[in-house]
């Protein structure tokens, strides 16, 4: 009221276009991201489709929040600098797709339909206009647009001819191409922004959003490029910075990539900055993004037995179970063992990542050990096995790791021994490690005995001699990440010759006990060890108490 634009006091209405930022947005699959506030701690009330009433998560610092049903997901965020609540309507949830995205190419004598795009570079030229391709295929439809390109021919050729060069930067289609004045490189066909004013773009429109994880450049002719950043966007005008890179080169070119779990429909090269010369123009021989390698969201795996585990999860993640009219908070343990069948809901809570996630399972077998009657054998072997290692003359597992000893083994000298560590992933197991003693000498027989527990592993050394000859020892690993490295090497206090210390060995959490049957003429004892920290000491040995030589 009061604007006299019109007149005395006729009065106007102002609206305003996306005065208010996007707070929670989805990915068209199953991912909510939170932005906008920084440093937030959210809850998300989600009210999934057919549902009377809305459930709350207090899901902290978490960003991403990757949830099962269709509904509506209202986010209250605070951070240091604000307050927000939004809310996004999910209408399907869908699964992510698993393959990887080829552009297509076209047979010979054919290019997708080509519009000009009016440009002029830094020094007045306007006979290398930009291009915008267009090509359906299987329905689909993709667009490929460049700033400016050299045509170099007006029907395509696989071998003579440059034709839809912007195209090709896309496809992986070799051809042959003159290269720097008359040598003959197998190079794909290249786009060219002649004296281009940067930043100058390459973008390709896919004909959906699609999650892309790295890819490859490489330059034609030149070195020139000395800046670049490849973005996505779901609009063709807000960007997101994914990788930024300097050179990139025509010989080897660069390749690249990043963790991204956002899907964009459009990608594109941005060229920042060219080195410094009279030509001061860039030529791209290839431009391959890599469209795979979904993120797949945390989630509630069964085994098929009577075991869940949590899978994909941010480290130091939390965990609630929900089964039936009951609630589980199970802080940071990953394995539950179930006795009943029926639907099991899952709340995972990480730093970054928070996801709902349920599984319905139809039959339990309770099991102690897997019937590997019915299950899928696996012979493994050494990656260096040689004959008379006896590899597998000791052997433990637990969990998804396994140790295998394999005592004259000869790495360390002859028969000084060593011991392997296989991981399982899904149904299948793979070699993760050698380990050897750190003084590893001939005849030890190092791997004699083994025991693996948790991040733990024990290997003995019957005949290693240090506290006397054949005295014998034993050597503690722990492993971070995927890593092994020993962490002790223990030795009995009153060691003598021949006692074969660590002939037998096993770990269990905090506790370590070493088998030495020949001690006191092959009386025998055992001594155990506790560990504090990354110590491992308070020795306690034990006889039989009816012990006889």
């Amino acid at each position: 009221m009061g604007d006299d634009n019109a007149g005395t006091n006729y009065g106007a209405i102002y609206t305003y276009t996306n005065a208010i930022p996007d707070f929670i947005s989805f990915d068209t699959y199953n991912k909510l991201s939170l932005s906008g506030i920084t440093n937030p701690t959210s809850k998300i009330h989600a009210l999934p489709t057919g549902a009377e009433s809305t459930t709350t998560y207090d899901i902290g610092t978490a960003t991403n929040i990757y949830i099962e049903s269709a509904g509506t997901y209202t986010a209250e965020m605070k951070g240091s600098d604000g307050f927000a609540l939004d809310s996004n309507v999910v209408g399907t949830v869908t699964p992510l797709p698993t393959t990887d995205l080829d552009i297509p190419g076209f047979p010979n004598n054919s290019a997708p339909p080509r519009t000009s795009i009016p440009y002029t570079n830094s020094i007045g030229q306007t006979n290398y206009t930009g291009a915008k391709y267009s090509l359906t295929y299987n329905g689909d439809v993709y667009e490929i647009t460049v700033d400016s390109e050299e045509q170099g021919g007006d029907t395509y050729n696989p071998v003579t001819s440059v034709w839809a060069r912007g195209w090709h930067l896309f496809t992986k289609i070799i051809t042959s191409e003159d290269v720097g004045g008359g040598t003959t490189t197998n190079f794909a066909q290249y786009n060219s922004a002649n004296y281009t004013t940067v930043p100058a773009h390459v973008k390709i429109k896919l004909p959906s959003a699609k999650v892309a994880v790295g890819g490859f450049l490489r330059e034609s002719r030149n070195n020139h490029i000395s800046g670049f950043i490849i973005q996505g966007s779901n609009n063709d005008s807000d960007w997101t910075d994914l990788y930024t890179g300097t050179t990139i080169g025509k010989t080897t070119g660069v390749t690249f990539t990043f963790s991204n779990s956002t899907a964009y429909q459009y990608y594109r090269l941005r060229v920042t900055s060219l080195s410094s010369g009279s030509n001061d123009y860039f030529r791209l021989d290839a431009m391959n993004i890599h469209f795979f390698g979904y993120v797949a969201a945390p989630s509630l795996t069964f085994d098929g037995y009577n075991k869940y585990t949590f899978t994909g999860t941010d480290s130091g993640s939390t965990y609630k179970l929900k089964y039936e009219s009951n609630t589980y908070d199970l802080g940071t343990i990953t394995n539950v063992y179930i006795a009943n069948p029926g639907t099991y809901s899952a709340e995972i809570k990480g730093a970054t990542n928070f996801a709902l996630s349920s599984n319905v399972v139809g039959t339990v077998t309770q099991v102690d050990v897997y019937d590997y009657t019915n299950a899928t054998e696996q012979k493994i072997i050494a990656s260096d096995g040689a004959s008379q290692d006896e590899f597998g003359y000791s052997v433990s597992i637990d969990g998804d790791y396994a140790i295998v000893g394999s005592k004259n083994e000869d790495t360390g000298g002859s028969n000084a021994g060593a011991a392997y560590i296989f991981k399982r992933s899904g149904t299948s197991w793979s070699q993760q490690q050698i380990i050897y003693a750190s003084d590893k000498q001939a005849s030890d027989q190092f791997g004699t005995s083994v025991s693996i527990r948790g991040d733990y592993a024990i290997v003995g050394a019957l005949h290693e001699d240090t506290g006397a000859s054949d005295a014998g020892a034993a050597y503690i690993f722990t492993r971070s990440g995927t890593t092994w490295t020993q962490q002790a090497k223990l030795v009995a206090s009153d060691a003598a010759s021949g006692d074969r210390f660590g002939e037998s060995v096993s770990i269990s959490s905090d506790y370590a006990i070493i088998g030495t049957r020949y001690k006191n003429s092959s009386t025998g004892a055992v001594y155990i060890y506790t560990r504090n920290g990354t110590s491992w000491g308070s020795e306690q040995k034990l006889t039989a108490s009816d012990g006889a030589t």
